[in-house]
């Protein structure tokens, strides 16, 4: 007898047109599969995966919006056994593997059905059934028939009231796909949509989808806001008619899998007018350009000036004879930045601005220290140190007073002129505080930002509690001007140290072995690296530089790294130095390596995801056969055009 699907007439289109790959649905099979590997027999689950095991679907780009409904495992290991997760005495099984936005996420069913993600090692609702679940993608699934670009944003439950209150023709609930913890809403000609969702904490969150921008401000959602549509990520500013891609970076696929250049770019889109338009970006009919705001200051570095009107010539002259006629020069180059509307970096950028900010904070507290005074980086004001009666009191006798009223950094650079007057009339103690804000200056000037909110600081790419700020503090003392250059030309072997390091080394396990067999494996394994490299058409084992960088690297591999002493004698040494010498090589243009950035991405990958060391060198060689048997895809001609490595 055949049962009446549960699912509304749109969720069952939906389904139907989902591809589906080969997997086991057969509940005998199924139940006698789970009593192997000791996975629960949860009757929704059975149910679950004889039904909609191996659905696969994607809305947009795949690496954006993608999902795969299976219990036996994610499309990269078919068929391997049903992961379990105990989380806090409860049994869960993990059955939708999926991508939100580019980001990585895992559901899991529970003994009743119900859905949850886990981010962190916090365990999130998802949905009541997975029939909420399917009816709640298949309003999506039906937005991306109706046109493949919408205009995207975050809103406050006050807002979702408001609208319902006010919109006339009332919106209509969609009553089949609002059931459990989610709730959808369209307008009466289905050029918007609002969807809420409870957590776990029993908060709702709101997101609105619309057809174009008007529609949007028509809801009474409109302004200068972070503004994302399918296919991909998207920022829009209606006032500049300009759209920016976040964090979009030449890539490549390999097995089907995305692997990225260790640093990327904002790519803007002028004069777009129409969201629908940006689908012309995929298609390679519209100009794009990268923006590299620290490239593009020490660019025009040597050639800034100080403008004759901005400050009186006594202040220029004790400038010059102190050295600092650079500190007035950034002065006057931020008085010249109009305020950003965005605060986006690239981890290249987080690299100057966090080195820049220690900067700060090591001169801050050898201040501090010197003068007894009570300091923290985000209530630091020594007037009292320096005997004055108040801060900030500026005459506005100095031209660039008035441009700086409208610049990007007002306050920072009026403290720093407030100081230098004060020394320029011979104050000792303020000849030493206006030097302390000079890292800040330039951290503006390259396009950095400092975030203070919900007691949090936010810098450089990483947010600290403010109490913990003693832990950034710089080690050494710097020159900000040579050593933003130097952070700057360095940033690929920069960021790759970044990422060495932020492999768990301490969950990984290595016994060893037999001395001389693990070296037989580790030769076999170099010399495949060295074969791998010479089938793109690399001659570096020809080349001094290589034996060079191969020296230089292992001698630092170490030090930048010690957490590798862990799982010395395994591949993971050779991997992690194959990958920073790869990124050096990429630093100094290397004409090759900058036509395959990404070569050693899946091998860190690799490492980042395998626990056993041992396993590391025979799943590197498999690695390295399917590449030379199938090359991965090249760049996008698009983003190749726009980006190169300078």
């Amino acid at each position: 007898m055949n049962h009446p699907s549960p699912l509304s007439a749109l969720a069952r289109e939906f389904v139907l047109n989902s591809s589906r790959r080969p997997t086991l649905t057969d509940r005998e099979l199924l139940q006698k599969e789970f009593r192997q590997h000791a996975v629960p027999l949860f009757p929704g689950l059975l149910d679950f995966q004889a039904q909609y095991g191996g659905i696969c679907y994607s809305f947009g780009m795949r690496e954006q919006h993608y999902c795969i409904l299976d219990v036996m495992g994610n499309g990269e290991a078919e068929g391997s056994a049903p992961k379990i997760l105990n989380y806090e005495g409860t049994q869960l099984v993990e059955c939708i593997h999926m991508i939100r936005d580019s980001w990585k996420l895992n559901g899991y069913m529970d003994g009743q059905g119900r859905l949850y993600t886990l981010i962190s090692t916090t365990l999130n609702p998802l949905a009541e059934s997975i029939e909420h679940f399917l009816e709640d993608e298949a309003v999506k699934y039906s937005m991306v028939c109706r046109q493949r670009q919408w205009v995207v944003k975050t809103i406050y439950e006050s807002e979702v009231k408001a609208w319902l209150a006010a919109a006339e023709p009332a919106p209509v609930l969609l009553a089949e796909a609002s059931r459990g913890l989610v709730k959808w809403w369209e307008n009466h000609d289905g050029r918007l949509y609002v969807r809420t969702q409870i957590n776990r904490e029993g908060e709702i969150s709101a997101t609105a989808y619309a057809a174009d921008l008007d529609d949007l401000a028509q809801a009474g959602y409109g302004g200068v806001a972070s503004l994302q549509g399918f296919p991909f990520p998207c920022y829009y500013n209606p006032d500049r008619e300009t759209v920016e891609l976040e964090n979009h970076k030449e890539c490549y696929v390999f097995n089907h899998r995305k692997y990225l250049t260790a640093d990327y770019s904002r790519i803007t889109v002028g004069k777009v007018r129409n969201m629908t338009e940006l689908v012309l970006v995929v298609t390679g009919q519209r100009d794009v350009s990268a923006t590299h705001p620290v490239g593009d200051y020490l660019a025009q570095a040597p050639e800034l000036e100080i403008h004759e009107a901005d400050y009186d010539e006594a202040l220029i002259q004790y400038a010059a004879a102190n050295g600092d006629l650079k500190i007035l020069k950034l002065i006057s180059h931020l008085a010249d930045q109009a305020p950003r509307l965005t605060s986006r970096r690239t981890a290249a950028e987080h690299l100057v601005d966090r080195c820049l900010y220690q900067e700060f904070l090591r001169r801050m507290s050898n201040f501090a220290e010197g003068h007894q005074v009570n300091v923290h980086p985000l209530y630091f004001h020594p007037y009292k140190a320096a005997g004055l009666s108040a801060e900030y009191d500026l005459e506005p006798d100095y031209t660039v007073i008035t441009r700086l009223r409208e610049s990007y950094a007002p306050t920072i650079c009026m403290l720093t002129l407030f100081y230098m007057k004060n020394a320029q009339q011979g104050n000792r103690i303020a000849a030493e505080v206006y030097r302390i804000y000079e890292p800040l200056l330039m951290l503006y000037s390259v396009g950095g930002f400092i975030l203070k909110e919900h007691g949090f600081i936010e810098v450089g790419g990483g947010a600290f509690h403010q109490g913990s700020w003693q832990k950034l503090i710089g080690q050494e003392p710097i020159d900000v001007y040579s050593k933003t250059a130097e952070v700057w030309n360095h940033r690929f072997r920069g960021y790759a140290v970044q990422r060495i390091n932020r492999i768990p080394w301490n969950k990984k396990e290595f016994t060893g072995g037999y001395a001389d067999v693990v070296q037989a494996d580790l030769d076999e394994l170099g010399a495949a690296f060295k074969r791998m490299e010479r089938s793109l058409g690399l001659k570096l084992d020809e080349d001094a530089l290589y034996e060079e960088e191969e020296r230089s690297t292992k001698a630092a591999l170490l030090k930048f790294c010690p957490e590798l002493q862990r799982v010395i004698g395994s591949a993971a040494p050779l991997i992690c130095g194959n990958y920073l010498r790869w990124a050096t090589l990429l630093d100094r243009k290397h004409p090759l390596v900058v036509e395959h950035p990404c070569l050693y991405e899946p091998f860190l990958e690799l490492l980042q995801e395998v626990d056993r060391m041992e396993l590391c060198v025979n799943q590197s060689l498999d690695l390295i056969q399917q590449l030379e048997k199938s090359p991965p895809e090249q760049y996008a001609k698009l983003l190749r055009k726009a980006y190169q490595v300078r």
